[in-house]
This record gives C-alpha cells, sequence and structure tokens, in this order.
C-alpha cells in the first residue's frame, strides 16, 4: 500500500499531478487544496521520502 493512499491523499496527488506540468505546480496546488491536516500529512510524507533518501544515498542505510 502506497503512503499516500495510506494518509488519505492519493486521490488528491493523482489529480494534482493531472491538472499541473511540474512537480512544484503540483505541490502548490495540494498546499492550496488540501485541508491543514492532510498538508500536514504531506509535509511529513515529504520529509520522510527525503530523510531515508538520504539515508541510503550517502550512508547506505535504511531504517525499514
Amino acid at each position: 500500500m502506497q503512503v499516500s493512499q495510506m494518509a488519505g491523499i492519493l486521490s488528491e496527488v493523482n489529480y494534482a499531478f493531472l491538472v499541473t506540468n511540474l512537480a512544484i505546480d503540483a505541490i502548490f496546488y495540494l498546499l492550496q487544496n488540501l485541508s491543514q491536516e492532510h498538508v500536514q500529512c504531506l509535509a511529513a510524507i515529504c520529509w520522510s521520502l527525503w530523510k531515508h533518501g538520504n539515508l541510503k544515498l550517502w550512508k547506505n542505510e535504511s531504517e525499514l
């Protein structure tokens, strides 16, 4: 199961990427159209993906 699906925002994320041309535009669309709770979930998901990606890239470690 995808993280965004578990957070309840998968359909909104998919729609944002359908109606925009760039990832940054999709992010701003989501920030403007999601509830505050879902924006917080999106921020936590992005941070977690960034953190775990850096751990794998720079230290070849995984917290999973």
